[in-house]
């Protein structure tokens, strides 16, 4: 995958999501229930903490550095998971798609402005993947990877939305 096709798979992604988004009711966005104990905006708070963490480590790998966090195992994963959702689970759900669209927008603006070359590059805190591999990982797998939940949490409430309307 070029350059281009990761930024149209990207983009891709990120309108799946944005899809299922548009055809939620406001009122449900902070429900829990779509992953264990996570509503949907708690979803997007954690996809968003995760691009901020690509973003900082793009700016480490692009200084040579390697990240704090690098080659975290699955306990440091879901301890970090946690802290997240409890740092951001009080804030507003306005400014929770606030950051969701501008962290996505950062990256962008990063990715554009890397050559070819640099994607192709390995990271050696990666295990020899490249950059486009992280990215990759870190958010096209990681947003597929919510989507289906995301999406049964709209097919139930349009379900019990529909029921609502013909009672």
């Amino acid at each position: 995958m070029n350059k281009t096709d990761l930024l149209a798979a990207l983009d891709e992604s990120r309108t799946q999501i944005d899809d299922v988004l548009a055809d939620l009711r406001p009122d449900t966005l902070e429900i829990p229930g779509v992953a264990g104990a996570w509503s949907v905006k708690d979803v997007l708070a954690h996809l968003t903490a995760c691009e901020v963490e690509l973003l900082t480590n793009l700016g480490l790998a692009r200084r040579g550095q390697k990240p704090a966090n690098a080659g975290l195992d699955a306990a440091a994963v879901e301890a970090q998971n946690a802290a997240w959702y409890q740092q951001y689970r009080g804030r507003p759900l306005e400014r929770v798609i606030e950051d969701y669209d501008g962290v996505h927008r950062q990256l962008l603006r990063q990715l554009n402005a890397l050559a070819e070359k640099d994607l192709n590059a390995a990271l050696s805190w990666r295990r020899g993947q490249t950059l486009r591999q992280y990215i990759e990982a870190e958010v096209l797998e990681h947003e597929a990877a919510h989507l289906p939940a995301l999406q049964a949490w709209l097919e139930t409430h349009r379900a019990s939305g529909a029921e609502a309307n013909d009672g």
